[in-house]
């Protein structure tokens, strides 16, 4: 089957969902006629359009916030895995989830008792050294924390907005100041 590329650029949401709706239709069945063609679009967005700015603007908070957490957690840690004895400078090591990233709520995701200084080993290729990480968790706050916050995490809890994001911005800005250099 030969594919037929078109360049749509579209300037609305509206016309973006349009147009997916429509490729789908095309992607399903063939265009009529004895040539068929599977056909491939390729939409660009508008990046002045308020709906991507939106977007960008939470994007840029989220990840400014994850890299100020990140540094905290790291300089907090001085360092020091918390999963293995492994301790270098902090800016060589990593800030890794007891819950996954991609498992946890937001909440979850910057929250200082799910988030430690790990070393890559253990970060990633050892999954975050789950099973350690547990124990080392309920040492440290408390036994039946590791599962308490497990349970919590399953709960659902409302979507932070920018200015959640601006907030804890600042908060963590204001810690790091306060670990010094």
């Amino acid at each position: 089957m030969k594919t037929k590329t078109l360049n749509i650029k579209t300037e609305s949401l509206a016309e973006d969902l349009m147009l997916g709706l429509i490729c789908q239709g095309i992607r399903e069945n063939t265009l009529p006629g004895e040539s068929k063609y599977k056909v491939v679009v390729q939409v660009r967005e508008i990046k002045n359009g308020s709906f991507n700015r939106r977007r960008t603007d939470l994007q840029k908070a989220k990840d400014t916030l994850w890299k100020l957490v990140s540094e905290y957690v790291r300089r907090r840690d001085d360092g020091q895995c918390f999963t293995c004895p492994t301790k270098k400078q902090w800016k060589e090591m990593q800030a890794g989830h007891f819950i996954p990233q991609s498992l946890c709520n937001t909440d979850f995701k910057y929250m200082e008792t799910n988030v430690h200084c790990q070393c890559y080993r253990c970060n990633i290729n050892e999954s975050g050294n789950v099973a350690v990480y547990r124990v080392r968790i309920d040492e440290k706050y408390g036994f039946g924390t590791a599962e308490m916050m497990e349970e919590q995490n399953r709960q659902k809890i409302a979507k932070w907005t920018l200015r959640d994001y601006e907030q804890a911005i600042r908060d963590y800005r204001k810690k790091l100041a306060e670990l010094g250099n």
